[in-house]
Order: C-alpha cells, then sequence, then structure tokens
C-alpha cells in the first residue's frame, strides 16, 4: 500500500496504458464482428442518420450560447472602457457645477 503513496503519477500511468489498451482491443474485437443482417444495418443507418441530426442541433445550440456571452461581455468591456476613459471629464464637470 505504501507503493502507492510514493508514486502515484506512475501508478496513474500505469493505469491510464492498460485502459487505452482495453479500449483498442475492445475496438479491435468489436470491428472484427460481422455486420449483421439487411435489417439490423438499416436501422443503424437510421440510428447513424438520427445522431447526426442531433449532434448538428446541439453544435448550432452551443455556439448560440457561446456566442451571446461573448458579444455581451466585449460590448460590456467597452462600454466599461468608455466610462472610465471619461471619469476625468465627468468629474471635472461635477466639480464645476458643485463649485469644488
Amino acid at each position: 500500500m505504501n507503493w502507492f503513496n510514493e508514486h502515484p503519477v506512475l501508478f496513474a500511468l500505469v493505469a491510464a496504458g492498460v485502459a487505452i489498451a482495453y479500449g483498442i482491443g475492445l475496438a479491435v474485437w468489436l470491428l472484427r464482428r460481422p455486420a449483421g443482417t439487411e435489417r439490423m444495418q438499416e436501422i443503424a443507418r437510421a440510428v447513424q442518420e438520427g445522431a447526426a441530426a442531433y449532434l448538428r442541433k446541439q453544435s448550432t445550440t452551443i455556439a448560440a450560447v457561446a456566442v451571446v456571452p461573448f458579444v455581451l461581455l466585449g460590448v460590456y468591456d467597452k462600454l466599461l472602457t468608455d466610462a472610465q476613459r471619461r471619469a476625468p471629464e465627468v468629474l471635472a464637470m461635477k466639480r464645476r457645477i458643485l463649485g469644488i
């Protein structure tokens, strides 16, 4: 048990390597399997088409959700920068009006 405390990064790297090797082995095994009947392949194509449509919709939604805050933050930053730039002028005008 002490070895794990002394070598946590090595343990994590070995565990990651084992997981990657298992994933590659599983993918190779799966790709060697038969494609299935014509009906199964037809269903698989329909599922792929639906998944592609779903991912397109998700990408569009995520893009819109990401762009709106980006633009709003840019506008806010511009307004804030302009206000900070004009602050001395506004302060001087207030002093003139108040006679300070």
